[in-house]
């Protein structure tokens, strides 16, 4: 079947009315385009370099987005991590310095003439 099709595309210069050969389907595009007239030729050429910008443009904006949308994330995660770090700092230092302190505190309230505990 698919042979015939074929034959008769090239026979005639034109598609039978329902086709199921592969390949067919493009052959069909490029006919059409061939048998426009130059004035409909060129709006189709200019059209189909419209969409091609178009999409390029599309796919570039989707780039920056996720470029942006890394560069954010990175700066979330960097001021996250330097909040947990400052957090670790500053527990860790209460911890060295609690011994002492409360140690200083119950040593300078038992001075004689000073009122209780600071």
């Amino acid at each position: 079947m698919w042979p015939r099709e074929w034959i008769y595309y090239l026979k005639n210069n034109r598609l039978p009315e329902r086709f199921t050969a592969p390949g067919l389907e493009k052959a069909e595009i490029i006919l059409n385009y061939h048998n426009m007239d130059p004035e409909a030729r060129a709006l189709y050429e200019a059209h189909q370099k419209e969409m091609a910008v178009s999409f390029g443009v599309l796919e570039t904006a989707k780039l920056e987005g996720k470029l942006e949308g890394k560069a954010e994330g990175r700066q979330e995660g960097l001021e996250i991590g330097l909040e947990r770090k400052t957090t670790e700092v500053v527990v860790n230092a209460h911890k060295r310095l609690c011994p002492v302190y409360c140690s200083l505190r119950t040593r300078v309230g038992d001075l004689p003439g000073l009122p209780g505990r600071i």
